[in-house]
């Protein structure tokens, strides 16, 4: 996968445990001898952060034998890293880099999971997920996701214009909004104009207003289901899209609906992936 994460940004993940010295192994009076660390999926398992992790390994003076990269489906008790050096330095890199790919190949695979379930259904569905990643991590974030096969809903505020009821209130509400619209779409031509919908109402007076995409917030199955059989009779190009609260419970049931889009927050939030870590002496 050709994602850019920084070398500075990889090094603060391995400064975030240690600062200076492994105490640990100090107190121990481990000896430092050759060795060698494989990392293994104990289920099956999406991949992600494995490109740097091998950057933490080398930077450490690992050797990195094999690796297989983020974005590939691991069977349970595959391998997919496999490194060797002196074993103090192994001993720095395994939790860090344990913990790493834990987090994000349990975002990967949890994205993984509702694509395929969704995709079932409909395979023309997109998956989107919201800008909720845990603060600090949304790049690894972004990169894992597109790991399992979904896309960023928005990488930030910069990237598109999506129109919510707080800017809304700050225009002078939605009537105002649309009576505005044209000239909004004039000014920003290049760019589609999205709204939020908090209501069916409200939902529907934006595609007879021309909205380019209507983002339903929170309305409930049946309810979007009914929305966007009328929408696309007022528009049958009008982008339809559902967001809040949507989860591997209910995805399935939310692609029935014939939404565009499934946009969602599920993948950040939940178990990491269970990864194994075995280090040997070489002899």
């Amino acid at each position: 996968m050709n994602f850019y994460i920084s070398d500075t940004e990889v090094e603060k993940i391995l400064e975030e445990d240690i600062s200076t010295i492994d105490l640990t192994s100090l107190a121990l009076s481990l000896k430092d001898e050759p060795a060698s660390i494989t990392f293994q999926a104990r289920h099956l398992t999406m991949i992600s952060a494995v490109e740097e992790v091998v950057t933490i390994l080398k930077k450490l003076n690992l050797t990195v034998t094999s690796f297989k990269p983020s974005g590939t489906l691991i069977q349970p008790g595959e391998s997919f890293i496999q490194a060797q050096g002196m074993s103090s330095a192994i001993q720095i890199a395994w939790r860090t880099c344990s913990k790493t790919l834990e987090y994000f190949s349990g975002v990967a695979t949890r994205t993984h999971h509702m694509v395929t379930m969704a995709r079932k259904i409909n395979p023309k569905v997109t998956i989107a997920t919201t800008r909720k990643n845990i603060p600090g991590t949304k790049k690894m974030a972004i990169k894992s996701i597109i790991c399992g096969g979904a896309i960023p809903h928005r990488l930030g505020l910069s990237e598109t214009v999506l129109v919510f009821g707080e800017h809304m209130t700050m225009m002078g509400g939605l009537d105002t909004f649309i009576e505005r619209l044209p000239e909004i779409k004039t000014r920003m031509i290049e760019k589609k104009i999205g709204a939020e919908a908090h209501s069916f109402e409200a939902g529907i007076q934006l595609v007879h207003a021309g909205i380019d995409f209507v983002q339903l917030d929170k309305f409930d199955i049946q309810s979007t289901a009914t929305f966007i059989e009328k929408a696309k009779h007022i528009n049958k190009n009008i982008i339809v899209i559902a967001t809040g609260n949507i989860n591997i419970e209910n995805i399935e049931d939310y692609t029935k609906t014939g939404a565009d889009v499934i946009n969602t927050s599920f993948p950040y939030h939940g178990k990491p992936a269970d990864i194994k870590a075995e280090i040997k002496l070489l002899k």
